[in-house]
């Protein structure tokens, strides 16, 4: 995995988190410049970025901001509860079931998480 395209992902993050209430069009342009650059360097993005991109309009999804998170009581297959995260922007809704002691992939493969700033 290429560390600067790492570190770019990363800050594109940031920089749309932290514009998409003043410019939600510079968000939506950072998300498209994110989501090529770890396509075209075949960087594989880590699952909590991935959910804080709305897969439509690729917009930052900030709570309270610009989606709703919503918690509907076992609706899943399995009685599980699940999460519905909706974008304000394009109304596309995520449904994440949740479960206790659940561990992603994520945890246990090498792929880009966000770092912390010093």
């Amino acid at each position: 995995m290429n560390q600067s395209s790492s570190n770019r992902i990363n800050f594109l993050v940031q920089a749309s988190e932290s514009v998409v209430q003043s410019n939600p069009e510079l968000s939506q342009y950072y998300g498209r410049v994110m989501t090529t650059l770890a396509e075209k360097s075949s960087t594989k993005m880590d699952i909590t970025i991935k959910r804080r991109i709305c897969k439509k309009c690729l917009v930052a999804l900030v709570p309270g901001v610009n989606c709703t998170y919503r918690i509907r009581r076992k609706t899943s297959k399995k009685g599980h509860p699940t999460q519905v995260i909706t974008c304000s922007a394009c109304s596309t809704s995520q449904c994440l079931i949740l479960k206790r002691n659940y561990k992603l992939k994520c945890e246990t493969h090498g792929k880009v998480t966000m770092l912390q700033a010093k």
